[in-house]
Formats: structure tokens, C-alpha cells, sequence
């Protein structure tokens, strides 16, 4: 065949970062030599992020072939070496970190030092303590608050292995999808695709089971620490595992069927969850943490309304007006609606005076002079002139109270990370946790109204109320063009998310959906 030309791709490392939000880590270049079909590329990370990596994945690339999930051996651990004291000559020369050093430095990172305090503040995984040194009272209670950060750092891992195993049973979902027409992966099966992508995807695909399988086996003994988000993820690695046979050693690549009913084997188990010693204690766990995650999402959700809603009514109060009051006569930037004010003003004074005549013509009375008439009109044009600058001003004060709301909001959500977590994890499982005739009518009732057929009239409203409340004028063209343009893209990105997101964690809403769209 003909040679292959020169080429280059860039290769992204995607995984979460500290405030657990998916997002690319690092970028490399993999550049291909011409007639080559192999190349290179180096991240240079710090340990912390590393750790992170969850998946490598070539920029623009749609195929499974462009995904490679990460696994245990790319993370490096911190181990802290507490190394001799002075005063302890024997143990210097005699060196029991040496062999220690020789076994862990290809593996992990090593921290050296005598004083243990400043061991800890690296915040290192494994502590060790050579020959059981003698420690001061306060290095004791140091090293009993870093084991009890085991705690958390056991959820953190959690949470990790379970990220990991989600990401590969969306990668079996994308080959069965790609590949197999949404079937089970059989090895055995023909596929119209070269021999290499085959076999590559093939090698990913066991790869990805592996996974699975080894982190169903320590995800579910711990499945009570699981929130429901989680849950909803741990159900979904468990459906794609059950499709190859977990139950034998080696995996089957064909649904098989079982000598027992699945049905009767959950019913076995919640009987014997039933009966468990624990399963009250458990049931209570249970109850607590969902009242806990009720009420701290209602407190944040209050939070996130309050709290701008306050801030704006405040500002506006106590600091806003005063300044715009006194600077706004003097400052034009103050006045950047005055314009579009004095030109409806000047309208409303043309009005009245047709108004003055009609009306004389009306009670057959003299028309006025134009000494009365200009008087008249005079003392309009002030009315209207105190209400244009009411208005302007009016104006200001909306736009720098909406800042100060929108500051307001934004400190919530950076001082409430954790809360606002809870938060969309409670509103996921409110949203999630209704029927599919549920679901599918609030889709439909939500693209009627958004991107429906009479939603123009709807954003045709919106629009005016907030350039009335902004102060902006009120362009017809900008309004038939966003109309045009806006709804469509909604009606894009909603579509784009019920196949993507929708169509995986809960399919059977997608077909109640296109049936009460009358099968469109």
C-alpha cells in the first residue's frame, strides 16, 4: 500500500479535578513519522495530578480506538520515610531504610526526613517507622489525626475506583454500540472493519471488563457508603458486567441464559437482607444520611435565592441609589439611556398636543392660542423630562443591583462546593427517581414551551421585560433574529443530551418519549 504520510495528533489525559468536575489535566503531541504507525508522547505531571488521570483520549477522535482507560499502575504513591535521629549512631550505619529505598523508589515517591511532623504535612500515603523510633506526645497525636484522615482518603479512593469502572462500562456500551448494534461483544462475530481495528478494539474491550470486574469486587461490599448518584453508576457497571457471565472465571462474550430466574434470586436477597442482624441499624443509616442530604440541599437551594435576592435588594438600598442619585447629573456614563428616552419623551409630547386639540374640537371650544399652547406643552415636556430621567436612572440601579446579586450568587457557589455537590446530587435523584410517563411529559412540556410552537410570543415577552429592565431599546431585528437563532440551538443541545445522556442511564424514558411524540 502507499507509504503513510507524516502526521501529528494530540493526545488529552482527562480526569476530575480537586472539586471533582471532569476536565482535560494535560495535552502531548503524538507526531508520526512518515511510514510509521507508532509514536511517543511525555506528560510531565506532579503526582497529584497523575494520580487523577482516569483516561487518554486523541483529540477529536469518535472510536473506541481513541479512548485508553488508565488503571492503578499510572498512579504513584507518596511513602514517608522517617529516617534515623541524632543520636542514634548504630542505626545510621546499620541503614534499615536502605532495602526499603531499593523496593519502593521505582513504585512511589519518596519523602525523607527526621522530624515527623514535617512528614505529614506533605500528606503522604504510607507513614514508615524504621525500628519503632521513641515519639514526642505531640508527633503521637500528629500521627493519630493522619490516621484518622484514612477515613476520608478511603471515600476519595472510592470514588475514584468508582469513576474509573463508570468510565469503562461507557466504553463497553460504546463498542457495543459502535460495533455489535447495541449487542453484547462476541469474539467469534465477523465485523466489516480492518483486521487491526479489531483487534484493537478487542484489547480494549477485555481491558475495560477487567476493570469492571475488579472494581465491582471492592465496590460492592462497600455499596452503603454510596450516595445515589453513585448508586445509579455502581447499577449501571454491575448491568454491563452481567452481560459476560461474572459468574464464571473466564469471560463469555453471549448472553447466556440462568438455571434461576433473576427475578427469584433478588427475591432471595432482599429476604435475606431482611433478616440480617444489621439491617435495621443499616435501614437508619440510611434514613439519616438521605434526611442529611434533604436538608442541606434545601439550605443551600435557599441559600442560592436568598442570598443575591438580599444582596440586591441591599446594595440597591443602602449604596446603590445614594451614589446614582448624586453622581448620575454629573457622570454621562450614568445616563446611557437618555437617548432612547428623550426620543419616546419627545413622542409623548407630539401625542399630547394632538390630544389638546382634539379635545377643544371635540367641546366645540376655541382652539388654544399658541401663547397657551406653548405653556401647556412646556409644562409637559418637564413632566416627561423628570420621568425620563426616573427612568434612566431607574435603569442604572437595575444593572449594578443585578451585579451585586450575581456576586452574591457566585460566593455561594465557591464557599458551598460541597453543598451545591449534595445539591445536584439530591436533585438528580428527585429528577431521576420519577416514572418514565413522569419524565417524558416534563421533556415535552419543557421543549413546548422553550422551543415549542408558540414560543416566540413567549421570548418575544422575555426579551422586552428584560431590555425594559435593563434599559436597553428594543430592536425588533435583534429580537427576530435571536428568536431564529436561540430556540434552535436549545432544541440542539436538548437533543444532543437525550441521545448522549438520557438514552444511556435511562432508555426506557427515551422510548416512552418518542411514544407520546407519536413515534417521532
Amino acid at each position: 500500500g502507499a507509504a503513510l504520510p507524516e502526521a501529528t495528533l494530540t493526545l488529552a489525559a482527562i480526569g476530575r479535578d480537586p472539586a471533582g468536575t471532569e476536565r482535560e489535566l494535560a495535552r502531548a503531541a503524538l507526531n508520526f513519522a512518515p511510514a510509521t504507525r507508532e509514536a511517543e508522547a511525555g506528560f510531565d505531571l506532579p503526582p497529584e495530578l497523575r494520580n487523577r488521570i482516569a483516561r487518554f483520549q486523541i483529540e477529536g477522535g469518535r472510536g473506541a480506538g481513541a479512548v485508553h482507560l488508565a488503571d492503578d499502575s499510572l498512579r504513584r504513591r507518596k511513602v514517608a520515610l522517617l529516617t534515623v535521629r541524632e543520636g542514634t549512631e548504630a542505626l545510621a550505619l546499620l541503614s534499615p531504610l536502605h532495602y526499603l529505598r531499593q523496593a519502593l523508589a521505582p513504585t512511589a515517591d519518596l519523602v525523607e526526613g527526621a522530624a515527623l511532623d514535617d512528614l505529614l504535612l506533605t500528606a503522604p500515603d504510607v507513614v514508615v517507622l524504621a525500628d519503632s523510633p521513641t515519639l514526642t506526645d505531640s508527633e503521637q497525636l500528629a500521627l493519630r489525626d493522619w490516621m484518622g484522615t484514612f477515613g476520608k482518603a478511603r471515600s476519595a479512593d472510592l470514588g475514584l475506583q468508582l469513576e474509573r469502572a463508570y468510565e469503562a462500562a461507557l466504553l463497553i456500551q460504546s463498542i457495543e454500540i459502535e460495533f455489535f448494534a447495541d449487542r453484547p461483544v462476541r469474539t467469534d462475530l465477523e465485523l466489516s472493519v480492518p483486521r487491526q481495528v479489531r483487534g484493537q478494539m478487542l484489547r480494549r474491550f477485555r481491558v475495560a471488563l477487567q476493570l469492571c470486574r475488579e472494581s465491582l469486587e471492592e465496590l460492592q461490599p462497600r455499596r452503603q457508603e454510596l450516595d445515589s448518584q453513585q448508586q445509579r453508576q455502581l447499577q449501571l457497571i454491575e448491568s454491563v458486567e452481567a452481560r459476560y457471565n461474572p459468574r464464571s472465571g473466564k469471560a463469555s462474550f453471549s448472553r447466556t441464559p440462568d438455571l434461576i430466574p433473576r427475578s427469584l434470586m433478588g427475591a432471595v436477597e432482599r429476604v435475606r437482607q431482611q433478616l440480617d442482624p444489621e439491617a435495621e441499624a443499616t435501614v437508619v443509616a440510611g434514613f439519616r444520611r438521605q434526611r442529611n442530604t434533604t436538608l442541606v440541599s434545601l439550605r443551600v437551594l435557599l441559600l442560592l435565592v436568598l442570598v443575591p435576592l438580599l444582596m440586591q435588594q441591599a446594595s440597591r438600598s443602602f449604596v446603590i441609589s445614594p451614589l446614582v442619585d448624586r453622581f448620575a447629573p454629573h457622570v454621562p456614563f450614568l445616563s446611557y439611556t437618555k437617548p432612547q428616552l428623550e426620543e419616546a419623551a419627545v413622542e409623548k409630547l407630539r401625542i399630547y398636543k394632538a390630544e389638546i386639540e382634539f379635545d377643544a374640537l371635540l367641546k366645540g371650544s376655541v382652539l388654544p392660542t399658541n401663547e397657551e399652547l406653548h405653556e401647556a406643552l412646556a409644562t409637559r415636556a418637564e413632566e416627561l423630562k423628570l420621568e425620563a430621567d426616573s427612568q434612566s436612572t431607574r435603569a442604572i440601579k437595575n444593572v449594578l443591583s443585578d451585579l451585586f446579586a450575581m456576586l452574591g450568587f457566585v460566593l455561594v457557589c465557591v464557599f458551598g462546593q460541597e453543598e451545591i455537590r449534595v445539591l445536584r446530587g439530591f436533585l438528580d435523584e428527585l429528577i431521576y427517581g420519577l416514572s418514565d410517563s413522569a419524565k417524558a411529559f416534563a421533556i415535552i412540556l419543557f421543549t413546548d414551551i422553550f422551543v415549542g410552537f408558540h414560543s416566540p410570543e413567549g421570548w418575544t415577552v422575555l426579551l422586552d421585560g428584560v431590555a425594559n429592565h435593563l434599559g436597553l431599546p428594543q430592536r425588533e431585528n435583534f429580537i427576530l433574529l435571536f428568536i431564529a437563532t436561540f430556540p434552535v440551538i436549545l432544541a440542539t443541545i436538548f437533543k444532543y443530551w437525550i441521545f448522549r445522556y438520557l438514552n444511556r442511564v435511562s432508555p426506557s424514558s427515551v422510548a416512552t418519549l418518542r411514544n407520546m411524540n407519536g413515534g417521532g
